[in-house]
């Protein structure tokens, strides 16, 4: 908060990124979302990868992301992945690192990898 909490144009913080739920972790994220939107001057979003119900019930938390990189090259349809993990409370989550596991690079707009440079 002291670096910055002051900037207006901040969009969320973030507690964990890849960090799969645990009854601790999600207890500690509660605590200090709780605590975040307590001394948070300008109100910002509050976030962390990935959750499980307890993290989607949690009233600060204003959305959870979820990772996903296609396998062996191949980009996959995340669309049942997206409405299971939607399946609990009506907190937010989208889909915020898509890339292509073999080459490591992001896709286009499209969807594909991008062509090789």
């Amino acid at each position: 908060m002291a670096r910055w909490g002051y900037a207006t144009n901040l969009f969320a913080w973030e507690f964990w990124n890849e960090v799969p739920p645990t009854p601790e972790q999600v207890a500690w994220v509660a605590e200090m979302a709780a605590y975040l939107k307590e001394i948070d001057p300008n109100r910002h979003m509050v976030s962390t990868t990935y959750g499980d119900a307890s993290t989607w019930d949690c009233p600060d938390i204003d959305f959870t992301m979820t990772h996903f990189y296609g396998s062996a090259g191949n980009i996959e349809d995340f669309t049942p992945i997206v409405r299971e993990d939607r399946g609990h409370g009506s907190t937010p989550s989208p889909i915020s690192s898509p890339s292509s596991a073999s080459t490591g690079r992001p896709m286009t707009a499209a969807g594909t990898p991008p062509a090789p440079a």
